[in-house]
């Protein structure tokens, strides 16, 4: 059976917002001072989503900067809960569901779903928040 290709495409775009916001917290670490040794960005940038977030969250009560730790705990929580919706995507496989081609989260006994149009444009949006509100709550370095 075909695939949509404006599904494929709306894949691609929930990946790229998903992967954006672990940039908009990795690209800021190495200009922030005070941060422990443990959030050095060359620590973290192999690591997936929600280890980012959890090893983040860890580390948090050495940051004495309270607007950093605020971006900080900001990026731990959208890290950790937006890695649970990539993991549906990226742990789904392609079902025909309703004679169309999508794919289909299945992790007995938690849960089995598609993947549809409205669950994706949904889930999207929401991430795209989540980069706002870490844009947000961002704390500017001095400029050398």
């Amino acid at each position: 059976m075909p695939f949509d290709e404006g599904y494929v495409a709306e894949l691609g775009h929930f990946i790229y917002v998903v992967s954006y916001l672990e940039s908009c917290v990795l690209g800021d670490l190495p200009h922030l001072q005070g941060l422990p040794s443990e959030l050095d960005v060359s620590r973290l940038a192999g690591k997936t989503t929600g280890d980012i977030g959890r090893r983040i969250g860890a580390h948090l009560a050495k940051v004495g900067d309270p607007a950093i730790r605020l971006w900080l705990d900001a990026a731990a929580r959208n890290l950790k809960e937006v890695a649970d919706i990539r993991n549906h995507v990226l742990h789904a496989r392609p079902a025909t569901v309703d004679e169309r081609q999508v794919l289909y989260r299945w992790r007995p006994p938690h849960d089995a779903f598609a993947i549809t149009d409205q669950w994706l444009s949904e889930r999207t949006a929401e991430v795209e928040a989540r980069i706002t509100e870490q844009n947000t709550l961002r704390v500017f370095w001095p400029q050398s």
